[in-house]
C-alpha cells in the first residue's frame, strides 16, 4: 500500500502537482476506463462483478497491463493514459498477499485489491456528472497542494477494497450518509489498510461487526450501526477529507 501511494506522489511531482485521475465511468466515448480517449485515470479496467459481470475490457481482473506496468501501449486494448504503474513497476504491490477472492470470470485471483478515495484526484467529468458518488457540497482535493485546511496525513488516498463491491480503481465515499458506499476490506483480522495523502499507512482495527462485511459477491443489505460500529463509521468520515466549500471542516481541522 505504501509503494502505491508513493507512486501517487511521485507523479503528482511530474504532473505540475496535479493528483492522480480518479473517475468510476469512461465518460469520453471509449469503452475502457483510463484507456485513451477517457480521462486520464491512475489505474485502467473495472472488473467483474455480480452486479455487472462483465468486465471492461474482457479478463480485467486479470490482465497486469492495466496497472501500467508493462508500459502503457498495448496493441489490442490501446493507450492508457494517467497510470501511475511507471512509478510502481512491481505488479505485487497493488495486490494485498492476503486477499484470497478471485475473479468471478476467470477464478484467478485479482491483480488489484485497493482502489483510490473517491474525493481524491477526482475528475471534473465524475464530480460533474455523478453527484450521486461524489457529493460537489465538500472539498475535492485535484493537487497536492489543496491539503491546506485539512493535513494530507489526515486524508486517506487508497483502501483495500472488499471484493463484494470492487470493479473500477474509484473508492465511492458517502462520508454524510450512516452507511457505506463501497465497502473496506477486512484481510488482516477484522482490519483494513489505508495509505494517507503525505505518505504513511495505517492498519484500523473495526471494532464492531456493524462496521465490515465479509466477501459475498453481491451488495448486502447495509446493516445498521450499533455503538461501537458509529464510533467505526466516524473514523472513517474524519478521514475522506470532509470540508465544506466554505472552508470550514466538519471536524475541527
Amino acid at each position: 500500500m505504501k509503494q502505491v501511494q508513493l507512486a501517487n506522489m511521485l507523479y503528482s511531482g511530474d504532473n505540475n502537482d496535479s493528483l492522480p485521475g480518479n473517475e468510476g465511468h469512461p465518460f469520453k466515448g471509449g469503452p475502457i476506463l483510463g484507456v485513451a480517449p477517457n480521462n486520464p485515470m491512475w489505474v485502467a479496467g473495472s472488473f467483474a462483478t455480480l452486479a455487472n459481470p462483465s468486465s471492461a475490457p474482457a479478463g480485467a481482473g486479470t490482465n497486469v497491463f492495466l496497472l501500467g506496468v508493462l508500459g502503457d501501449t498495448d496493441a489490442t486494448l490501446g493507450q492508457l493514459t494517467g497510470s501511475i504503474g511507471n512509478y510502481a513497476k512491481n505488479a505485487g504491490v497493488y495486490h494485498c498477499p492476503a486477499d484470497q477472492s478471485l475473479d468471478l470470470v476467470v477464478k484467478k485471483p485479482h491483480i488489484r485489491s485497493c482502489s483510490a478515495n473517491g474525493f481524491v484526484g477526482t475528475t471534473r467529468d465524475e464530480a460533474n456528472m455523478r453527484p450521486d458518488e461524489v457529493n460537489y457540497l465538500y472539498k475535492i482535493f485535484w493537487k497536492s497542494s489543496d491539503f491546506t485546511r485539512i493535513s494530507s496525513s489526515d486524508v486517506f488516498v487508497y483502501v483495500d477494497e472488499n471484493p463484494t463491491t470492487i470493479n473500477d480503481g474509484f473508492f465511492r465515499c458517502v462520508p454524510d450518509r450512516g452507511g457505506w458506499g463501497d465497502f473496506p476490506a477486512v484481510n488482516h483480522n477484522n482490519a483494513s489498510s489505508f495509505s494517507f495523502a503525505d505518505g504513511h499507512a495505517e492498519i484500523k482495527k473495526w471494532r464492531s461487526s456493524t462496521s465490515y462485511y465479509p466477501v459475498k459477491y453481491a451488495y448486502p443489505a447495509t446493516k445498521p450501526f450499533d455503538a461501537a460500529g458509529q464510533a467505526d463509521f466516524q473514523w472513517y468520515r474524519e478521514r475522506t477529507g470532509m470540508v465544506g466549500l466554505n472552508g470550514v471542516s466538519y471536524y475541527g481541522y
